[in-house]
Protein backbone atom coordinates (compact mmCIF):
# COMPACT_ATOMS: atom_id res chain seq x y z
CA UNK A 1 0.00 0.00 0.00
CA UNK A 2 1.60 3.41 -0.61
CA UNK A 3 1.37 6.03 2.05
CA UNK A 4 0.38 9.33 3.19
CA UNK A 5 1.89 11.15 6.08
CA UNK A 6 0.02 13.62 7.23
CA UNK A 7 -0.14 15.25 10.94
CA UNK A 8 -2.18 13.97 13.24
CA UNK A 9 -2.42 17.00 15.50
CA UNK A 10 -4.39 19.10 13.15
CA UNK A 11 -8.01 20.09 13.35
CA UNK A 12 -10.51 18.77 10.13
CA UNK A 13 -9.17 19.65 6.74
CA UNK A 14 -10.30 20.04 3.56
CA UNK A 15 -8.90 19.49 -0.25
CA UNK A 16 -9.30 22.94 -1.03
CA UNK A 17 -6.33 23.80 1.61
CA UNK A 18 -4.38 20.83 2.91
CA UNK A 19 -1.44 21.12 5.41
CA UNK A 20 1.32 19.17 4.73
CA UNK A 21 4.21 18.03 7.01
CA UNK A 22 7.82 18.83 5.28
CA UNK A 23 10.58 16.94 6.96
CA UNK A 24 13.55 18.90 6.39
CA UNK A 25 17.20 17.08 6.43
CA UNK A 26 20.41 18.53 7.11
CA UNK A 27 23.24 18.94 4.36
CA UNK A 28 24.75 15.65 5.98
CA UNK A 29 23.99 11.77 5.49
CA UNK A 30 21.58 11.65 9.09
CA UNK A 31 18.55 13.47 9.31
CA UNK A 32 18.40 16.76 11.40
CA UNK A 33 15.53 15.00 14.55
CA UNK A 34 12.58 17.76 14.79
CA UNK A 35 12.23 19.43 17.75
CA UNK A 36 10.65 17.61 20.96
CA UNK A 37 7.77 19.65 20.69
CA UNK A 38 6.21 19.33 17.11
CA UNK A 39 3.80 16.74 16.16
CA UNK A 40 5.21 13.22 15.37
CA UNK A 41 4.13 12.82 11.42
CA UNK A 42 1.07 10.27 11.07
CA UNK A 43 1.46 7.85 8.56
CA UNK A 44 -2.13 6.59 6.89
CA UNK A 45 -2.25 4.05 3.87
CA UNK A 46 -3.61 5.39 0.65
CA UNK A 47 -5.52 1.82 0.19
CA UNK A 48 -3.84 -0.87 -2.04
CA UNK A 49 -5.79 0.87 -5.12
CA UNK A 50 -8.10 -0.92 -7.43
CA UNK A 51 -7.81 1.15 -10.81
CA UNK A 52 -7.53 -0.83 -14.28
CA UNK A 53 -6.37 0.89 -16.92
CA UNK A 54 -6.80 -2.42 -19.35
CA UNK A 55 -10.70 -2.19 -19.11
CA UNK A 56 -12.34 -2.29 -22.17
CA UNK A 57 -15.75 0.24 -22.97
CA UNK A 58 -19.06 -1.87 -23.72
CA UNK A 59 -21.71 -0.07 -25.59
CA UNK A 60 -24.59 0.92 -23.30
CA UNK A 61 -28.17 1.75 -24.19
CA UNK A 62 -30.60 3.20 -22.39
CA UNK A 63 -31.05 2.42 -18.91
CA UNK A 64 -34.70 2.86 -16.59
CA UNK A 65 -35.85 2.31 -13.23
CA UNK A 66 -37.79 3.04 -10.96
CA UNK A 67 -36.59 4.67 -7.82
CA UNK A 68 -38.62 4.05 -4.49
CA UNK A 69 -37.18 5.23 -0.58
CA UNK A 70 -37.12 2.63 1.80
CA UNK A 71 -40.75 3.20 3.10
CA UNK A 72 -41.98 2.63 -0.49
CA UNK A 73 -42.19 6.41 -1.33
CA UNK A 74 -41.36 7.38 -5.01
CA UNK A 75 -37.33 9.80 -4.78
CA UNK A 76 -37.55 13.46 -4.75
CA UNK A 77 -38.71 14.55 -8.26
CA UNK A 78 -35.22 15.64 -9.85
CA UNK A 79 -33.02 13.34 -8.01
CA UNK A 80 -29.86 12.74 -10.34
CA UNK A 81 -29.07 9.24 -11.63
CA UNK A 82 -26.16 8.93 -13.95
CA UNK A 83 -24.85 6.22 -15.75
CA UNK A 84 -21.12 6.35 -15.39
CA UNK A 85 -17.69 4.42 -16.19
CA UNK A 86 -14.55 4.20 -14.61
CA UNK A 87 -12.26 7.25 -15.78
CA UNK A 88 -9.63 5.17 -18.71
CA UNK A 89 -8.11 8.11 -20.67
CA UNK A 90 -11.60 10.09 -20.44
CA UNK A 91 -14.59 9.50 -17.99
CA UNK A 92 -18.16 9.10 -19.62
CA UNK A 93 -21.17 10.13 -17.09
CA UNK A 94 -24.62 9.97 -18.80
CA UNK A 95 -27.35 11.81 -16.25
CA UNK A 96 -30.92 11.37 -15.66
CA UNK A 97 -33.16 12.70 -13.67
CA UNK A 98 -36.04 11.36 -11.33
CA UNK A 99 -40.19 11.90 -12.28
CA UNK A 100 -43.03 12.29 -10.17
CA UNK A 101 -43.52 9.21 -9.78
CA UNK A 102 -40.42 7.95 -9.44
CA UNK A 103 -39.74 6.41 -12.41
CA UNK A 104 -36.68 7.43 -14.82
CA UNK A 105 -34.84 6.76 -17.61
CA UNK A 106 -30.79 7.77 -18.80
CA UNK A 107 -30.74 7.76 -22.67
CA UNK A 108 -27.52 6.38 -22.95
CA UNK A 109 -25.60 5.68 -26.16
CA UNK A 110 -22.00 5.44 -25.60
CA UNK A 111 -19.01 2.71 -25.33
CA UNK A 112 -18.48 3.20 -21.39
CA UNK A 113 -15.33 1.13 -19.51
CA UNK A 114 -16.74 -0.60 -16.42
CA UNK A 115 -20.53 1.28 -16.62
CA UNK A 116 -22.94 1.81 -13.55
CA UNK A 117 -25.80 2.86 -12.82
CA UNK A 118 -25.39 5.42 -10.14
CA UNK A 119 -28.51 6.88 -7.77
CA UNK A 120 -29.19 9.09 -4.72
CA UNK A 121 -27.19 12.11 -4.03
CA UNK A 122 -25.32 11.10 -0.93
CA UNK A 123 -26.70 14.50 0.42
CA UNK A 124 -30.82 13.90 1.31
CA UNK A 125 -30.55 10.47 0.19
CA UNK A 126 -27.60 7.49 0.22
CA UNK A 127 -26.12 7.20 -2.90
CA UNK A 128 -25.34 3.11 -4.67
CA UNK A 129 -24.01 2.36 -7.39
CA UNK A 130 -24.99 -1.11 -9.64
CA UNK A 131 -22.12 -2.10 -12.45
CA UNK A 132 -24.09 -2.89 -15.47
CA UNK A 133 -24.14 -5.99 -17.12
CA UNK A 134 -23.41 -7.52 -20.85
CA UNK A 135 -25.06 -6.65 -23.40
CA UNK A 136 -26.26 -3.29 -21.96
CA UNK A 137 -27.97 -2.06 -24.55
CA UNK A 138 -31.28 -1.70 -22.86
CA UNK A 139 -31.41 -2.40 -19.43
CA UNK A 140 -34.64 -2.25 -17.30
CA UNK A 141 -33.80 -2.01 -13.65
CA UNK A 142 -37.01 -2.43 -11.96
CA UNK A 143 -38.11 -1.27 -8.50
CA UNK A 144 -34.70 -0.33 -6.84
CA UNK A 145 -34.90 1.51 -3.19
CA UNK A 146 -32.41 4.15 -1.76
CA UNK A 147 -32.62 4.87 2.14
CA UNK A 148 -33.51 8.55 2.95
CA UNK A 149 -30.68 9.81 4.98
CA UNK A 150 -31.53 11.44 8.40
CA UNK A 151 -32.30 15.29 7.87
CA UNK A 152 -29.67 16.05 10.62
CA UNK A 153 -26.38 14.49 10.81
CA UNK A 154 -23.45 14.81 13.54
CA UNK A 155 -20.26 16.29 13.37
CA UNK A 156 -17.50 14.33 12.14
CA UNK A 157 -13.98 15.58 13.97
CA UNK A 158 -11.43 14.18 16.20
CA UNK A 159 -12.02 12.77 19.68
CA UNK A 160 -15.71 12.48 18.88
CA UNK A 161 -18.04 9.88 17.78
CA UNK A 162 -20.46 10.91 15.66
CA UNK A 163 -23.87 8.75 15.84
CA UNK A 164 -26.63 8.82 12.71
CA UNK A 165 -29.12 6.15 12.13
CA UNK A 166 -27.91 3.94 14.93
CA UNK A 167 -24.15 3.80 13.18
CA UNK A 168 -21.20 5.28 15.29
CA UNK A 169 -17.97 6.44 13.71
CA UNK A 170 -15.51 6.66 16.88
CA UNK A 171 -12.84 9.27 15.58
CA UNK A 172 -9.36 9.34 17.49
CA UNK A 173 -7.99 12.99 18.70
CA UNK A 174 -5.70 14.02 16.37
CA UNK A 175 -7.58 12.64 13.61
CA UNK A 176 -7.48 14.79 10.43
CA UNK A 177 -10.70 14.69 8.48
CA UNK A 178 -10.34 15.65 4.71
CA UNK A 179 -13.79 16.63 3.26
CA UNK A 180 -14.85 16.76 -0.57
CA UNK A 181 -15.30 20.27 -0.66
CA UNK A 182 -17.25 19.86 -4.45
CA UNK A 183 -20.01 18.28 -2.87
CA UNK A 184 -20.17 18.89 0.96
CA UNK A 185 -19.24 23.04 0.84
CA UNK A 186 -21.62 23.61 4.52
CA UNK A 187 -21.16 22.28 8.38
CA UNK A 188 -24.84 21.01 7.36
CA UNK A 189 -23.35 19.05 4.71
CA UNK A 190 -19.89 17.94 6.31
CA UNK A 191 -22.33 16.29 9.18
CA UNK A 192 -22.37 12.48 9.28
CA UNK A 193 -25.51 10.48 8.23
CA UNK A 194 -26.43 7.08 8.03
CA UNK A 195 -29.11 4.56 6.77
CA UNK A 196 -29.43 1.34 6.45
CA UNK A 197 -30.78 -0.73 3.46
CA UNK A 198 -32.69 -3.15 4.76
CA UNK A 199 -31.36 -6.76 3.40
CA UNK A 200 -35.25 -7.40 1.73
CA UNK A 201 -34.29 -4.22 -0.81
CA UNK A 202 -31.23 -5.33 -1.56
CA UNK A 203 -31.57 -4.91 -5.99
CA UNK A 204 -29.66 -8.06 -7.40
CA UNK A 205 -26.60 -6.03 -9.01
CA UNK A 206 -25.75 -4.50 -5.47
CA UNK A 207 -23.90 -7.82 -4.40
CA UNK A 208 -21.15 -8.89 -6.82
CA UNK A 209 -20.40 -12.01 -5.15
CA UNK A 210 -19.49 -10.79 -2.22
CA UNK A 211 -22.11 -12.24 -0.04
CA UNK A 212 -22.93 -9.17 2.01
CA UNK A 213 -25.64 -9.35 4.80
CA UNK A 214 -25.94 -5.66 5.80
CA UNK A 215 -25.76 -2.61 4.50
CA UNK A 216 -25.58 0.71 5.18
CA UNK A 217 -25.31 4.24 3.08
CA UNK A 218 -23.13 6.56 4.83
CA UNK A 219 -22.40 10.24 3.98
CA UNK A 220 -20.64 12.67 3.72
CA UNK A 221 -19.05 10.28 0.74
CA UNK A 222 -15.66 10.53 0.03
CA UNK A 223 -14.05 11.77 3.58
CA UNK A 224 -10.80 10.77 4.52
CA UNK A 225 -10.06 9.64 8.07
CA UNK A 226 -6.55 9.78 8.83
CA UNK A 227 -6.30 7.41 10.95
CA UNK A 228 -9.30 5.12 10.27
CA UNK A 229 -11.74 5.71 12.72
CA UNK A 230 -13.68 2.41 14.70
CA UNK A 231 -16.94 2.10 13.37
CA UNK A 232 -20.57 0.82 14.96
CA UNK A 233 -23.37 -0.77 13.33
CA UNK A 234 -26.65 -1.95 14.43
CA UNK A 235 -27.36 -5.98 14.98
CA UNK A 236 -30.05 -5.88 12.90
CA UNK A 237 -30.02 -9.25 11.82
CA UNK A 238 -30.02 -10.24 15.39
CA UNK A 239 -26.68 -12.42 15.02
CA UNK A 240 -25.36 -13.79 18.47
CA UNK A 241 -22.78 -12.30 20.63
CA UNK A 242 -19.07 -12.78 19.44
CA UNK A 243 -20.23 -13.74 15.54
CA UNK A 244 -17.28 -12.84 13.12
CA UNK A 245 -17.82 -10.09 10.48
CA UNK A 246 -16.01 -8.87 8.08
CA UNK A 247 -16.65 -4.69 7.17
CA UNK A 248 -16.30 -4.23 3.53
CA UNK A 249 -16.40 -0.70 1.64
CA UNK A 250 -18.25 -0.66 -1.57
CA UNK A 251 -16.27 1.98 -4.25
CA UNK A 252 -17.91 4.63 -5.90
CA UNK A 253 -14.82 6.72 -7.00
CA UNK A 254 -14.30 6.39 -11.07
CA UNK A 255 -10.44 7.32 -10.99
CA UNK A 256 -8.32 6.03 -8.23
CA UNK A 257 -10.58 3.37 -6.54
CA UNK A 258 -8.06 3.51 -3.47
CA UNK A 259 -10.38 1.29 -0.96
CA UNK A 260 -12.68 -0.82 -3.17
CA UNK A 261 -13.28 -1.59 -7.21
CA UNK A 262 -15.47 0.85 -8.43
CA UNK A 263 -18.96 -0.63 -8.27
CA UNK A 264 -18.15 -3.30 -6.10
CA UNK A 265 -16.99 -4.41 -2.61
CA UNK A 266 -13.33 -5.05 -0.61
CA UNK A 267 -12.89 -5.71 2.85
CA UNK A 268 -11.31 -3.46 4.44
CA UNK A 269 -11.35 -4.16 8.20
CA UNK A 270 -12.59 -7.26 10.99
CA UNK A 271 -15.33 -7.32 13.49
CA UNK A 272 -17.30 -8.66 15.97
CA UNK A 273 -21.12 -9.09 17.50
CA UNK A 274 -20.30 -7.26 21.11
CA UNK A 275 -21.25 -8.94 24.11
CA UNK A 276 -24.93 -7.40 24.81
CA UNK A 277 -25.89 -8.59 21.22
CA UNK A 278 -27.01 -4.68 19.88
CA UNK A 279 -23.90 -3.73 18.03
CA UNK A 280 -21.31 -5.21 15.48
CA UNK A 281 -18.14 -3.14 15.90
CA UNK A 282 -14.92 -3.33 14.33
CA UNK A 283 -11.82 -4.90 16.43
CA UNK A 284 -8.75 -4.93 13.72
CA UNK A 285 -8.96 -2.20 11.06
CA UNK A 286 -11.29 0.71 11.02
CA UNK A 287 -13.15 3.11 7.98
CA UNK A 288 -10.79 4.77 6.13
CA UNK A 289 -13.13 6.57 3.83
CA UNK A 290 -16.78 7.39 3.93
CA UNK A 291 -18.26 4.76 1.72
CA UNK A 292 -21.33 2.51 1.81
CA UNK A 293 -20.48 -0.21 3.96
CA UNK A 294 -21.07 -3.98 4.15
CA UNK A 295 -21.13 -6.57 6.92
CA UNK A 296 -20.44 -10.33 6.03
CA UNK A 297 -20.57 -13.05 8.87
CA UNK A 298 -16.90 -14.73 8.32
Amino acid sequence: MKARRLRGTLPAMTRAGPFWLIALAGCGSDPVPAPADEPVPMVCDDGPGYSDDSVLPQHVGPVSARLLDTDGAPAAEGLLVQVCGVNVGANVCVNGEVRADGLTSVPTDHDIPKPAFKYGDGLVYGKVALLLPEPSDNVELDTLHVPLLPAVGAPVRGGATAESGGVRLVVDAGTTVEFDLLIYRTPEDQAFRARELPPEQFPALLDQGAGIELVFTLAPLETTLCPAAALEVPNSAGWEPGTQVEFLLQGLDIDRQPWAPYGAWAVFAEGEVEASGERIVTIDGGLPVVSNVGVRRR
